[in-house]
């Protein structure tokens, strides 16, 4: 007969929004990946995020193979106390040269492309960054979408955001 009360912090997350700056293939260059739903929640517990590089003589270095921990609030139990940021919803990683030292010819670095693939109970996008010019479905040059269901745009401030439309992915 007695009341019980009691509090539960839930953090509902949409479909997954990518955005990638810069937006462009660039040996030597640092990008930093931002991993949300569309109103900045990260994504559920599980949720796996992969970057492969791809080319002559390069690799990925940084955070390029993660899984998402369950979500935290700090402070509090509202929207501005859900925990974000680096190794939650913010990703670094970069494109370097690999070449061998002990290689008699050793080759030249040639970076070809940037595979980002981000999978969970959110949805799953993957697309590809590639030279610029390079044919894709995206409507944006150097972006190849492998998802179906998705958009890719090129922001004002240079940042490519991909972002799964389709509920049923």
């Amino acid at each position: 007969q007695n009341d019980v009360v009691g509090q539960t912090p839930v953090i509902f997350s949409g479909l997954p929004v990518l955005t990638l700056t810069p937006g462009s293939l660039a040996l030597g260059q640092t990008y930093l990946l931002t991993v949300t739903d569309y109103n900045g929640n990260p994504l559920v517990e599980g949720t796996s995020i992969s970057v492969k590089v791809e080319g002559t003589a390069v690799k990925g270095v940084g955070t390029t193979d993660v899984t998402l921990d369950d979500s935290a609030f700090l402070g509090g139990y509202d929207y501005a106390h859900v925990v974000r940021g680096a190794g939650i919803t913010e990703f670094t990683f970069a494109a370097v040269a690999d070449v061998d030292p002990n290689a008699t010819s050793p080759e030249d670095p040639v970076l070809e492309a940037i595979t980002i693939r981000v999978s969970g109970g959110n949805g799953t996008v993957e697309f590809v960054l590639t030279s610029a010019g390079a044919a894709g479905k995206a409507g944006v040059d150097g972006v190849v979408l492998r998802t179906e269901g998705t958009e890719a745009t090129t922001l004002p401030d240079g940042r490519l955001e991909v972002r799964l439309t389709d509920a049923n992915r």
